[in-house]
């Protein structure tokens, strides 16, 4: 039997608490993916600060006492999340676009988080709650459960702004003389239609909103909207365009410019002078129709994403076929990542070859969490290995249960999804790609075919440079095997028979 007062001084004596500098994700393990709230929890490192799950210690084990000959790489924080059910659901007011920001969108919660923190040591197999260890270890861990670095970071990448830029046209709009609106009876010069009008600020033109597919809009005769076909027809001179019955006397109102190099809503801030130039006393109107914002915003409410599937089709969730959640305009790496993982002869290569690229990367130069073949092997493995679907779906299977039991409704969730159509969340390997580019390292879209021509080109030129890492370290681990193997109890759990069966290459 292990001395526990022994091992509390011997995790004591190596511990060391992280600098605001060090990268710590709290969240997965950063080879396999595996969530803290999986039932083992991920177990971070008490000297690197790196994230594993249970399966990959004995690896991240080797890999240390081979640097430098010890073994103080035993001992790490384990954290196990879990959701409770709330007594109580609360719900908040929608008043814009953002995402995770005040009165924006948010993740409807039905539960809150339970947290449990122990420490791990691997030699022994033995787990300590953290209330039962030294007060120097408590503050080492109470540090790394509060370190900010990472959460910072997903804060950025989760918040997406949909934000509305002042119109470059407005300050210099060119306004025809003689021109005033009486603001009665008034209708589209085309289909006679009185609501869902906007007028031209140029020439007072008014008409029908343009047609938006599958949303609406046009005029009545089921033609394009009149506004729009008069911003062509009068050579593409006049682009800013107000939806009447937007317009309030604090000068707020609904404008669109169909300039080609905006194409989209925006700010005049002269809206008042140039409603004025046109006949229109601001402080004589109210507002009277809801904003682009607004039905956006209704539309967004109250969508239903299983209505974008024809019928009798179902979601189909299993190896090599499992979605990306959007970080907030990441639609482009979504897009570029599903098509090259597709290839599974390539990717069956990655899963492979990720015991080695663990055991070979010096942690002096690199962390897992910033090393490009690790991060895209990790991609592979959340998406081809049976593994991490099964403990995801078991993960949402139980939650679900325990709402059923209460009566609670659950939506869309990030960490719950569905179990036919589970997700996987690459912001790890979108920071990683963020460090080794200026072009990417920013929240705005970009090209798919340059995200993926990059992505490529990387692992196509440091490819020679990791396996060359492989082939130079393969002495050092023959020599290790016996100790190595003694741990293991066999050294490539990772890649199970399954990943061979599967494995097309």
């Amino acid at each position: 039997m292990a001395d526990i007062e022994s091992i509390i001084s011997s995790i004591s004596a190596c511990a060391k608490e992280p600098t605001k500098d060090d990268v710590i994700y709290l969240e997965e393990c950063s080879i396999t993916g595996y969530k803290n709230i999986f039932e083992e929890g991920v177990f971070i490192d008490l000297l690197s600060f790196e994230c594993f799950s249970m399966k990959c210690l004995k690896y991240n084990y080797n890999r240390m006492s081979e640097k430098d000959g010890n073994k103080r790489h035993r001992f790490y924080l384990n954290i196990k999340k879990k959701k409770k059910v709330l007594d109580k659901i609360e719900q908040s007011e929608i008043t814009n676009l953002n995402l995770n920001s005040e009165g924006g969108f948010k993740e409807s919660k039905v539960y809150k988080y339970e947290y449990n923190y122990a420490i791990y040591d691997f030699e022994t197999n033995i787990f300590i709650p953290l209330e039962k260890v030294d007060e120097n270890v408590k503050r080492i861990c109470t540090s790394i459960i509060n370190h900010k670095n990472e959460i910072k970071k997903k804060e950025e990448l989760s918040k997406w702004v949909n934000e509305i830029k002042e119109s470059k046209y407005a300050k210099n709009l060119k306004q025809l003389d003689n021109i005033k609106i009486k603001n009665e009876n008034l209708e589209c010069a085309i289909c006679k239609a009185k609501t869902n009008l906007w007028l031209n600020l140029s020439d007072g033109y008014i008409g029908c909103g343009r047609k938006i597919y599958n949303y609406g809009g046009g005029c009545l005769n089921n033609e394009e909207g009149a506004a729009l076909k008069h911003y062509y027809e009068s050579g593409k001179k006049y682009p800013l365009v107000v939806k009447l019955g937007t317009i309030t006397k604090d000068g707020e109102a609904d404008v669109f410019s169909y300039a080609e190099d905006e194409n989209d809503s925006v700010i005049d801030p002269y809206i008042n002078i140039h409603l004025e130039k046109l006949g229109i006393n601001i402080l004589n109107l109210k507002k009277t129709e809801i904003t682009t914002l607004e039905k956006e915003i209704n539309e967004n409410k109250n969508i239903n994403f299983s209505s974008i599937l024809d019928k009798n089709i179902e979601p189909v969730c299993e190896q090599g076929k499992i979605g990306f959640i959007n970080l907030g305009n990441s639609c482009y790496m979504n897009c570029a990542l599903q098509v090259l993982l597709s290839i599974k002869e390539i990717s069956y290569k990655y899963i492979n070859n990720i015991p080695n690229f663990l055991l070979t990367l010096n942690s002096d130069t690199n962390k897992t969490y910033n090393d490009l073949f690790l991060q895209y092997a990790k991609l592979c493995y959340m998406l081809f290995k049976k593994d991490y679907i099964n403990k995801k779906k078991e993960f949402i299977k139980k939650y679900k249960q325990e709402c059923f039991n209460k009566n609670i409704i659950t939506n869309y969730d990030s960490d719950i999804d569905d179990e036919n159509c589970i997700s996987i969340n690459p912001f790890m390997f979108r920071n990683c790609i963020n460090t080794k580019s200026y072009i990417f390292n920013n929240f705005s879209q970009q090209d798919i075919y340059e995200y993926l021509s990059f992505l490529i080109n990387e692992l196509i030129d440091n490819e020679t440079n990791i396996f060359d890492r492989i082939l130079s370290s393969s002495t050092i681990c023959k020599n290790n095997k016996r100790g190595f193997e003694k741990v293991n109890n066999g050294v490539c759990d990772l890649v199970s028979n399954e990943s061979s069966e599967n494995n097309e290459s």
